[in-house]
């Protein structure tokens, strides 16, 4: 029963401490857990590690396509501006393609994310910006790829 004992009070500290630093790390990124879908959901995604992505039908309010009326170019020289603006460093461009890559920094440690922006043509002539935000590594992003998704077309808004 000692041995047990000894076990128990360690392992409950750890767990506190865990759930303390999770707690912090949604803090941090200010992650919208309430929002539809639900926390459960939330939690889960922020917890795996699951990149954000927009899309036209996403569950997440904050992850739906965006459109613009602005002609495609102009949207992805909007696009390039807004990495910059953000303070992420370019990886790659293709402006042909209308795609870049860029990397952002993590506050803490040498973690970084990957965003990769793209904008296609609506049938009326009008722009998608798609937009995809992934931790390096198993980590869990604790809404931070979310929070890099919405703060990027916030900088787009005031941009167009």
């Amino acid at each position: 029963m000692r041995a047990l004992g000894w076990l128990i009070k360690p392992l409950a500290a750890l767990i506190i401490v865990a759930v303390l630093l999770v707690g912090a790390g949604l803090a941090y990124f200010r992650a919208p857990l309430t929002d539809a879908p639900g926390i459960g959901t939330r939690l889960v995604r922020y917890l795996s590690g699951t990149p954000a992505e927009t899309a036209r039908y996403s569950a997440y309010p904050e992850l739906k396509l965006r459109i613009y009326p602005q002609p495609p170019k102009d949207v992805f020289h909007a696009a390039v501006s807004a990495v910059h603006a953000r303070g992420w460093r370019l990886a790659a461009i293709n402006e042909q393609q209308l795609r870049l890559r860029a990397v952002a920094d993590y506050p803490i440690g040498d973690l970084k994310g990957d965003i990769e922006v793209w904008v296609t043509e609506t049938e009326g002539g009008h722009s998608e910006l798609h937009v995809r935000s992934d931790t390096r590594g198993p980590w869990p992003d604790l809404g931070a790829n979310t929070r890099r998704v919405m703060d990027f077309e916030t900088t787009m808004s005031k941009l167009l």
